[in-house]
């Protein structure tokens, strides 16, 4: 082998090495975060998991939909009917969160929301959620991915002027996905 060769393949190996150390530190470093993340996120639901009038007063403003949420997550962990002894604020503001956390994957789009039984009980409801907020592109968003989950179930042939699809026509999940 020439000495040559041979330098390369040293200088390789060195940069290789090099660059593995660094990368085994930082997947460390990303370790060490999300467990901090982990244990924050769980300090915070132990401590807001019942809402008094004194963890009301102490927050700030901007802390208040986390409360809030996680009041709202201890009672959908304890009780099975949990949709049923909510009311419409809690629902609107659990099937929100819901919906945004199932498009939160890698490889998640709009319609896992809708498939999936665990957030079944907010699809129905999920575009008029957004309407009350005054998110009312989002309401047509939402309003034309159920036009189009309905014209896959019923084999339908999608038409360009469907009035429920509106400005959505061709649109495919992936798409609604990308708007939303």
């Amino acid at each position: 082998m020439k000495l040559s060769h041979l330098i390369v393949w040293v200088l390789s190996g060195i940069i290789f090495a090099f660059m593995l150390v660094f990368y085994l530190k930082r997947i460390r470093q990303l370790n060490k975060d999300k467990k901090i993340q982990h244990q924050i996120l769980e300090e915070k639901r132990e401590k807001f998991q019942y809402l008094t009038k004194e963890i009301m007063d102490t927050t700030d403003e901007d802390h208040l939909d986390e409360v809030v949420l996680f009041r709202l997550l201890r009672i959908e962990d304890e009780d099975e009917d949990f949709y049923e002894h909510m009311n419409h604020s809690e629902r609107l503001i659990l099937g929100i969160y819901s919906l945004n956390q199932s498009l939160s994957g890698k490889y998640a789009t709009i319609q896992s929301f809708f498939d999936s039984p665990a957030t079944q009980c907010y699809a129905e409801d999920i575009q008029d959620y957004f309407d009350e907020i005054g998110a009312h592109q989002l309401h047509d968003l939402l309003v034309a991915v159920k036009r189009l989950i309905e014209i896959i179930d019923n084999d339908e042939d999608d038409e360009e002027d469907d009035p429920l699809m509106g400005i959505y026509s061709r649109y495919n999940f992936t798409d609604f996905t990308q708007e939303y």
